[in-house]
């Protein structure tokens, strides 16, 4: 009953904020008051205490892809919010201040996904600053403020749902409130894999997608091994309604056999080492996997095999299949596990390419390098695309500090609206561009981009 017991502290732990900021709130009902990382990846369940706003501080290490994951599991919880960088790197007891355009780039990951950003500086022994720092705390702010008009309060529109599933992290989470276990890792994968292959990605849980699965062009289910059957029922129902399901993983993909066209009677997942083969190109793969066999209804995409020969024994990488007036996919092997483990061209151009499947007619492409986050949101009526520049070693935690984010060149972009835009320019700075729109497509090119971009459409 170990599942029960982690229920009842997160219970009691629920309990316990609530009942302070209800106190709080009663004695002075404009006092705000939030709680670290309540309703945030560690907790990832629908608001349940009036808490005013939301905050959280992200590993000084691997920041970037920290800030990512941790920023859009707050976007989407419907309060203010913040994240807060440690404006130093470290590493055992290597200890050093981070750069400006590193802690910028750093603010840009969670400015574009609508929040505030903050970073700790670490004081002296009597609470003293240290004066040294204040460049890199003043020229860090002005890059915010910069931002703040356009960037502050956006909304994400609605491409790709990553789902955090609440039911099964609970579930397979060892600790009460922690972004640990096997599915978060998978998740984030997952979620590498997309926003390296430039799509604009949400992270969302079942309270967020119940009732609105329509909003989204696609949804991905990542390595979940359970979900809600009443949610697994509604997800069915927007395949057959026209939406588009991809599930990562056996057990995910065993989850909805029946629609895949799987043939349940054969074969069951295991650990291996075998090849991923996508369009002519190989890449090895440790991980759960499972040997499909496919019914007349579905059809496979890619392979995986036995040996990185095109002439060895393969088994379907991932499958498709109609379902009702959509479509629903499976990749039969533990893609974000792997992903996060090793990281290869031929794996990223082969979930881009099962994605194109999908939804080959995104409602924007970002061509010209894989080192470029693209999110999407609105703001005062306003569509942004925001661009940030990805590139350099900001993942390997023996590089505690960068002082050179190298610009990214010529950025080929469609977006695709239904009508002309009045304007189309380029933020901070109100810097023109030129475009030129023809059948439902705006097309223009980005010169360069040195830390972070926000392309606004009128």
């Amino acid at each position: 009953h170990w599942f029960e017991w982690n229920q009842f502290q997160r219970e009691a732990f629920r309990r316990y904020v609530r009942h302070y900021v209800d106190e709080m709130h009663r004695h002075n009902p404009d006092f705000q008051l939030a709680s670290n990382w309540a309703f945030s990846d560690h907790m990832p369940e629908p608001v349940g205490i009036d808490v005013d706003y939301l905050s959280g501080d992200y590993s000084p290490m691997d920041s970037v892809n920290s800030a990512r994951f941790s920023a859009r599991c707050l976007a989407s919880q419907g309060r203010p919010w913040d994240l807060m960088a440690w404006s130093f790197g470290r590493s055992g007891d290597a200890h050093s201040q981070k750069t400006v355009p590193q802690l910028q780039r750093e603010a840009a990951v969670v400015l574009a996904q609508g929040g505030g950003f903050q970073a700790y500086f670490t004081q002296k022994r009597d609470g003293s600053i240290r004066d040294w720092q204040m460049k890199l705390m003043a020229e860090t702010a002005r890059f915010c403020r910069e931002r703040q008009a356009i960037c502050h309060h956006a909304v994400s529109v609605p491409q790709v749902a990553l789902l955090y599933s609440t039911e099964a992290h609970y579930r397979e989470c060892q600790e009460l409130f922690q972004p640990s276990g096997a599915g978060v890792v998978a998740l984030k994968g997952v979620m590498h894999a997309f926003l390296d292959s430039q799509y604009s990605v949400d992270i969302r849980s079942e309270h967020h997608l119940r009732g609105r699965m329509k909003d989204y062009p696609m949804i991905v289910v990542p390595e979940w091994h359970n979900l809600d059957a009443a949610f697994k029922d509604e997800l069915r129902d927007y395949v057959k309604d026209g939406g588009k399901l991809m599930l990562i993983g056996p057990e995910a993909g065993g989850l909805f056999e029946p629609e895949l066209g799987i043939d349940s009677t054969i074969s069951s997942a295991a650990e291996a080492m075998v090849w991923l083969e996508h369009a002519g190109w190989f890449a090895p793969v440790k991980a759960l996997v499972r040997k499909v066999s496919l019914r007349a209804s579905a059809r496979a995409f890619g392979q995986l095999r036995a040996k990185d020969e095109l002439t060895s024994s393969g088994t379907p990488a991932a499958s498709i299949a109609d379902c009702g007036k959509g479509k629903i996919a499976a990749v039969w092997f533990n893609f974000g596990t792997e992903y996060m483990q090793a990281q290869t061209a031929t794996a990223r151009e082969f979930l881009a390419a099962l994605t194109h499947e999908l939804i080959p007619y995104p409602m924007v492409e970002v061509t010209g390098s894989h080192r470029v986050e693209v999110a999407l949101a609105r703001n005062h009526g306003k569509l942004l695309i925001n661009l940030i520049n990805t590139s350099g070693a900001h993942s390997d935690k023996n590089v505690l500090t960068l002082d050179e984010v190298t610009p990214l060149g010529h950025l080929e972009i469609i977006l695709r609206v239904q009508t002309k835009p009045r304007d189309i320019h380029v933020e901070p700075g109100n810097r023109k561009i030129r475009w030129k729109f023809a059948k439902g497509e705006c097309r223009f090119v980005l010169a360069g981009l040195e830390i972070h971009d926000v392309i606004v459409v009128e």
